[in-house]
């Protein structure tokens, strides 16, 4: 009908980022170095995170939280990797290991997280563990980045891109199938259809579908 069932009001800061709905929550970051958990009937807060800094360029404003087997995943420009209680807003465990700033994925199982790196690198991480436990990385050449692509997995491949229009394909266990340029700007984002093309905008005002025809190979993906 269109009409408001509820509103929430959480402060002045918006958020950026798209949100996750999982068990009946609302999960979305803002502007305001804050991490939301909200329900998704009532509208009512559950919980609220804070990394303890006040310093907004740090917010986990332009993140998706990756959700899975009650644990909540973020990364955010203060390079931090969080792990957080789904059910409590709990901290289980954060670790500044590597250069991961808010570019993450999530296998179809829920697994597994996925970042990637401010140097180039795909890490994978379980969801599940207690502490910081690292499965793999892969670097897959291009050095430097800070795009904020979010990570695309499909067919058992793991897709990202960076600010110059590359596409990386690294398979489910770290092996690196192939990188490809597709343009000359950032990717806005990568989203996968029910066929398992994969579809990525770029800042330029390109929209591209990439047919894997069973190869996964970035490189020699067809245009439709």
């Amino acid at each position: 009908s269109g009409k408001t069932v509820w509103s929430y009001t959480f402060g002045i800061a918006h958020p950026q980022g798209r949100p996750t709905v999982a068990e009946n929550r609302l999960i979305f970051g803002a502007w305001d170095c804050h991490l939301y958990c909200v329900d998704c009937l009532s509208g009512t807060e559950l919980w609220r995170w804070t990394n303890g800094s006040k310093n907004r360029l740090y917010s986990p404003g332009h993140v998706i939280p990756r959700v899975a087997n009650g644990r909540v995943m973020i990364v955010a420009p203060d390079r931090y990797i969080t792990n957080i209680d789904l059910y409590t807003g709990q901290q289980i465990w954060r670790i500044k290991q590597r250069k991961v700033r808010e570019s993450t994925g999530i296998s179809d199982d829920g697994k597994t997280f996925y970042a990637k790196t401010m140097d180039g690198e795909m890490i994978a991480l379980p969801m599940n563990a207690d502490s910081y436990s690292e499965l793999w990385c892969a670097d897959v050449g291009w050095g430097y980045d800070h795009s904020f692509c979010p990570l695309t997995v499909s067919r058992g491949v793991v897709y990202m891109a960076n600010r110059r229009g590359k596409v990386a394909a690294v398979t489910e266990d770290g092996r690196i199938e192939g990188v490809g340029k597709f343009a000359n700007s950032a990717a806005n984002d990568i989203r996968q259809d029910r066929n398992g093309d994969i579809w990525i905008s770029f800042i330029e005002g390109t929209i591209w579908r990439l047919n894997p025809q069973n190869s996964h190979l970035v490189n020699k993906m067809s245009i439709k």
